[in-house]
């Protein structure tokens, strides 16, 4: 499945538009045991292995157990809600489409007079000496 050319823009857009900072109280993300303890409902929202990445958000999408406004809006473009559901009813295809676009996005060239790197450690900055 590729993306038509609308949605990938629009998917760029919102990445672009600012930081992305980490969501302390994201459900997929929390412990399953305390999940399981006190909001038993949500369990099946849960990530079974932490640090996994998987299909979740697409169920979670449906489910409207989302964070971003940008999450929401995937639900209210015809041809985006088509992928979200594809993509939670097929897990290999979101993993085969996934690791595609990020060795199609690993090629391209940093634009002309960034200041751009690749990090030692994905989630931290890479700290200079100068």
């Amino acid at each position: 499945m590729k993306l038509s050319a609308a949605v990938l823009c629009a998917l760029v857009a919102v990445q672009a538009a600012g930081s992305n900072p980490p969501v302390d109280n994201n459900i997929r993300d929390e412990d399953y045991g305390v999940v399981a303890r006190f909001t038993p409902g949500f369990t099946s929202r849960v990530r079974k292995i932490p640090d996994f990445l998987d299909n979740s958000f697409y169920h979670n999408n449906l489910a409207k157990i989302v964070t971003f406004h940008s999450d929401w809006t995937l639900l209210t473009h015809k041809e985006a809600l088509g992928h979200v559901v594809e993509y939670a009813e097929n897990g290999t295809l979101w993993d085969e489409d996934f690791s595609d676009s990020l060795l199609k996005l690993s090629k391209l060239p940093m634009p002309a007079g960034s200041k751009g790197e690749i990090r030692k450690k994905c989630s931290v900055v890479n700290h200079r000496l100068y």
